[in-house]
């Protein structure tokens, strides 16, 4: 199969547990006679926003922007352009989606996809963290009440506190 793995970042650059996570992946599928292309947000300063660093199996899409609001960051239409470029140029029979943070969460895919949670961005304004918000405290998961709040205290930028 061709396999497309499309994350917030991917080592060498990005180091956390789901680029960790996802290399492990990668590699594994390629063992197993899968070809396999990843496309991932990076951060490189000096470079255009959107552009694209290529490298074999891999292509970065740069996004310097370190705090943005909700709106733009769950709607960007040129990550969705950029991303749908590797898309199309790989022609995956599935796309795994493993983070879209840095990305966008207005892409749709034309092909099979299936995504993997590995923390609560898709929903959590404190970045997937669980912490309630402006208090910084645990939160027990979500709810109504305690959401709304949280998301009406979430500012872009974080506070000097």
């Amino acid at each position: 199969m061709r396999l497309l793995y499309l994350v917030h970042g991917f080592p060498p650059r990005e180091t956390g547990g789901t680029e960790q996570h996802t290399a492990h992946l990668v590699h594994h599928m390629r063992q197993l006679g899968h070809v396999v292309h990843v496309v991932a947000a990076t951060r490189a300063p000096g470079r255009h926003l959107y552009s694209t660093i290529e490298e074999a199996g891999l292509t970065r899409i740069v996004n310097n922007i370190p705090a943005r609001s909700l709106a733009q960051a769950e709607a960007d239409p040129a990550m969705d352009r950029q991303v749908h470029a590797a898309i199309e140029e790989f022609k995956p029979d599935l796309i795994h989606v493993q983070h879209l943070q840095f990305l966008s969460s207005s892409l749709r895919f034309g092909v099979p996809w299936i995504m993997t949670l590995h923390d609560q961005w898709a929903w959590c304004p404190s970045g997937g963290q669980g912490m309630r918000l402006p208090a910084r405290t645990p939160c027990p998961g979500p709810s109504d009440r305690d959401c709304v709040a949280c998301h009406a205290a979430w500012r872009p930028i974080p506070s000097a506190t």
